[in-house]
């Protein structure tokens, strides 16, 4: 005997219904009473990954992930010959968007013309609800297939040389569970293997996370891995890929050894906000940074480069000028001349600051009998075959610029011998040497500027006003002053040595006098008040030499007094600045 339709509506009633599994009918056992759960299953391959990007109303076009049949291009039909004639009809695609996702995905069904989709919205327009005469259809959705479900089939229409034909959207975008978005894991731990991206605008992990592998993106706007979010630490064994620069992660362990980058150059860097902050690598063994030969430096080194050179056998570093390299102490060399060549080769580059050079035992003096150039040492005159070369490799000896500049360096540190070679040693203010010092030759070079009148000064009293700097002959490094009208300022503060040779001549009973002022003020004592007539040769006190010190901005300059109301000249004259302190 055929199951009843009774009891087919009982099952459905339950299954879909309740969720529930039909044991007894509904006489006996009423679906609120039935205790086996069943409910419908949910396939993972066929979930719609992408129906939050299908839009509330149906695009006027195809737009990813929805393709759209609009009504002057319909989908045509096949007739389903296994039903009864024109009661079935196939679109040939599933994932027929419904009107869940909003009522304008409703299909519209003409039927027209085979082969004619382009003049099918001018045939005939059938709807769901029928004509009234019991000749209702309905669309499967899921399946693309309408039926014709009402006792007849459409009033007054005949099916012969004619199709059916649906308007309205497909979906067709990705199938699966290829990304989780927007989902709060709000406890436990997260075991997956993930094939998709996860991406979203806030994550949260509360337990811990594994993934044996990871094929897709890990989005940074997933949120920041804190410890005020989970519990424990992130950890990926193998295959990651973070692709937003902004990406925040508290902790992260790597399973594996490599950290590669797709990118030119891998940067990580600490948080700059601090003034301290910096990158920490921490274990007890050792750092393994990279190695290469002299050919393999960077052709376009930045200043602070870092690298092993295998061909010279040391850590070397980039100064922003030159390669510089330090050696492990204090390594020697014994060369055996061949009583013919100049040039020997040494175990490591070098320079000539950073050798001693020993013949027989005398030391040799750099630059003059020797010169260094990478690993050549070429001596002025060639050894003999029985002189013993002893060649001493400093320890941090500087391989390629010597010890020619040391700038800015408050507190740099000798481990032996600080040898010039012929160079200087010179600062902007003082320079001070505490503990003992054993000079064999010191000399004081001096900062001094000299002045000359531009032409003899002609007045009875007064500033001397026409001095002008002596450009040629005796004029070495220039002290900070400047001059403008017969004042000289100074620009550096210090102890300065002054020196002027000054003679002044007058008419017949004229005496004068000149001194050395300081800020307008007489520093020191005036020189006498003498006579200065032409014909007993005047001349008021030609030379004084003062030591004065000063302040920025103090000024300077000399004065004349006279009496008796004539002329008096002031020729012959020189003056000196030399600072001292």
């Amino acid at each position: 005997m055929a199951i009843s339709d009774s009891q087919k509506v009982d099952y459905l009633w339950k299954k879909l219904g309740y969720s529930a599994t039909k044991t007894d009918t509904n006489a006996n056992k009423k679906a609120p009473n039935e205790a086996i759960a069943s409910p419908l299953l949910l396939r993972s391959d066929t979930i719609w990954a992408q129906a939050h990007n299908i839009p509330a109303i149906l695009p006027g076009s195809t737009s990813q992930p929805v393709t759209v049949y609009p009504t002057s291009a319909p989908q045509e039909c096949t007739q389903d010959l296994t039903a009864t004639a024109n009661r079935t009809w196939k679109t040939g695609g599933a994932n027929w968007i419904s009107p869940e996702f909003g009522s304008t995905y409703q299909v519209k069904v003409y039927i027209h013309t085979a082969g004619d989709a382009a003049g099918a919205s001018g045939g005939t327009q059938v709807f769901a609800t029928g004509s009234g005469n019991d000749d209702e259809w309905f669309f499967d959705y899921q399946s693309g297939v309408l039926h014709f479900i009402g006792t007849n089939l459409p009033n007054g229409v005949s099916f012969t040389g004619k199709s059916v034909y649906v308007s309205g959207g497909r979906y067709t975008g990705d199938l699966g569970i290829g990304s989780i978005v927007d989902a709060n894991i709000s406890s436990g731990n997260v075991t997956a293997n993930i094939s998709g991206n996860v991406d979203g605008s806030f994550g949260v992990f509360e337990g811990n996370v594994y993934a044996d592998w990871f094929l897709g993106n890990l989005d940074s706007n997933i949120g920041t891995f804190d410890t005020s979010l989970y519990a424990e630490q992130l950890t990926v064994s193998s295959n990651t890929s973070v692709t937003d620069s902004s990406a925040t992660i508290q902790y992260l362990t790597i399973e594996g050894e490599t950290i590669t980058s797709t990118n030119a150059n891998l940067i990580i860097s600490p948080n700059t906000s601090g003034a301290n902050n910096v990158v920490k690598i921490g274990g007890v063994t050792a750092l393994d940074i990279p190695t290469g030969t002299t050919a393999q430096r960077p052709g376009n080194p930045d200043a602070g480069y870092v690298r092993f050179n295998t061909t010279l056998g040391t850590l070397e570093w980039y100064t922003g000028l030159t390669w510089a390299s330090g050696s492990q102490g204090i390594t020697q060399q014994t060369i055996t001349p061949d009583g013919s060549s100049t040039t020997y080769t040494l175990n490591q580059e070098a320079t000539a600051d950073s050798l001693l050079v020993s013949i027989n035992g005398t030391s040799q003096n750099p630059d003059t009998a020797y010169s260094v150039s990478g690993t050549d040492l070429t001596f002025t005159e060639t050894p003999l075959t029985t002189d013993i070369i002893d060649v001493r490799f400093l320890a941090v000896a500087v391989a390629a610029a010597g010890l020619d500049d040391i700038v800015e360096d408050t507190s740099p540190q000798l481990g032996g011998n600080l040898e010039l070679n012929s160079k200087d040693i010179y600062g902007t203010g003082n320079i001070n040497i505490s503990g003992s010092a054993s000079v064999t030759t010191l000399t004081h070079v001096p900062r001094v500027t000299y002045w000359h009148l531009s032409s003899d000064h002609t007045s009875a009293t007064g500033v001397i006003d026409n001095w002008v700097k002596q450009t040629s002959g005796v004029y070495y490094n220039d002290t900070g002053i400047t001059y403008s009208s017969g004042t000289f300022t100074f620009t550096e503060a210090g102890i300065y040595r002054i020196s002027a040779k000054l003679e002044l001549s007058g008419g017949s009973g004229e005496y004068a006098s000149w001194e050395f002022r300081k800020n307008t003020t007489t520093y020191g004592k005036p020189n006498i008040l003498r006579q200065v007539t032409r014909s007993a040769n005047g001349g008021s006190m030609p030379y004084k030499s003062m030591i004065m010190q000063v302040s920025a901005s103090d000024t300077f300059d000399i004065n004349i007094t006279g009496t008796g109301g004539g002329v008096i000249e002031a020729d012959f004259s020189e003056l000196e600045f030399e600072k001292i302190g």
